[in-house]
């Protein structure tokens, strides 16, 4: 069981083991983040797979930039019940094309870290409460700052940006200031096309459904991997259910109540009670990230076609890191940097 270690004012803190349901097959394990305890520890690890099989996992110390993380292994049964699992979770992209290399400099600072460097955090309530409002409140202390213009353009002259120009704006740039751009890929490739950029994107799906206490009961664990079916990761909130589902492009023009009602059933078979369908709010975002393959990662390390005074950061700017809240975040920390 995921155990709570302790809850702040914000922020819930779990030990670093994982609850997982096969749905297929009707079978429950739960693994430790500890990469000792999922070698040799059977209590810790996934069952039916070998210890040899497991020693496999440090295949990705020698990876190459050219390889992929279904690479890694011949075993069915560690592909599908570890790399696929770890893979769409931290990269949004199938195991057949993740660049592996990413994956690894995960595990280093994770996995291969030990068990402190693998703690679970949720929000005691949202993220919305957690991060994001209290984000707005301080930066609408700034002065200066001007939210609802979206940038249709720049002009560039002598390759510095001399004027960005928003839906009902206009700012001029002056010769000693520097522009930092947090625009998401999909829009960045437009108003500066002069580069050969990833073309394919992954969607990510949540569904969030408002359960009551008596459904909340049910579930022995706060967050819950999903194995052979539509559902991956369920994490079980104050008063709702969130189920993250990435590489979900199969649902993208798929209708929300069937999508729901689909889920909904998967979560009725892990709880094994019939429950009508709560309310539910579905979220899609099709252009989440881009394929995480080599290839992609290649083009965006040699981005280079780009205004002196520029500075770009983002989740996919960071060619050594998978695009996640964390590799955004370090991505302005050097941008702040660079201006010191």
């Amino acid at each position: 069981m995921c155990k709570l270690i302790r809850t702040t004012d914000k922020i819930k803190t779990f030990e670093p083991n994982l609850f997982f349901f096969d749905k297929l097959n009707n079978k429950s394990w739960e693994i430790s983040l500890s990469l000792f305890d999922l070698i040799f520890n059977k209590n810790k690890r996934i069952p039916g797979i070998t210890v040899f099989e497991y020693l496999s996992i440090l295949k990705i110390l020698f990876v190459r930039n050219s390889d992929s993380v279904e690479s890694l292994t011949n075993s069915l049964n560690l592909k599908k019940l570890f790399w696929e699992p770890f893979t769409l979770a931290v990269m949004n992209t199938s195991i057949t094309d993740a660049k592996a290399k990413i994956l690894f400099n995960v595990l280093k600072q994770t996995i291969f870290s030990g068990k402190n460097k693998c703690y679970i955090y949720q929000p005691l309530n949202n993220w919305n409460e957690t991060v994001i409002q209290p984000a707005i409140e301080y930066i609408k202390k700034l002065n200066n700052i001007s939210f609802r213009k979206r940038l249709k353009s720049v002009v560039i002259k002598n390759n510095h940006i001399i004027r960005l120009n928003f839906n009902d704006l206009e700012i001029d740039i002056k010769e000693k200031d520097i522009v930092i751009s947090a625009l998401p890929l999909n829009s960045f490739s437009k108003i500066f096309p002069k580069n050969n950029y990833p073309e394919k994107f992954n969607s990510i799906l949540n569904i969030h459904f408002k359960i009551s206490k008596n459904i909340i009961s049910y579930f022995n664990n706060k967050i819950v991997g999903m194995i052979n079916s539509k559902s991956q990761w369920l994490f079980i909130k104050t008063n709702y259910l969130s189920v993250t589902v990435s590489n979900a492009n199969v649902f993208d023009n798929v209708p929300a109540e069937s999508i729901a009602k689909e889920i909904w059933e998967e979560i009725c078979i892990l709880i094994n009670k019939k429950i009508k369908m709560p309310f539910y709010r579905i979220i899609k975002e099709k252009t989440a990230t881009f394929i995480q393959s080599p290839e992609n990662f290649e083009k965006i390390k040699k981005i280079d076609n780009l205004p002196k005074n520029l500075i770009i950061s983002g989740d996919w700017t960071q060619n050594n890191l998978p695009c996640t809240i964390e590799g955004s975040i370090m991505s302005g920390k050097k941008a702040v940097e660079f201006l010191k």
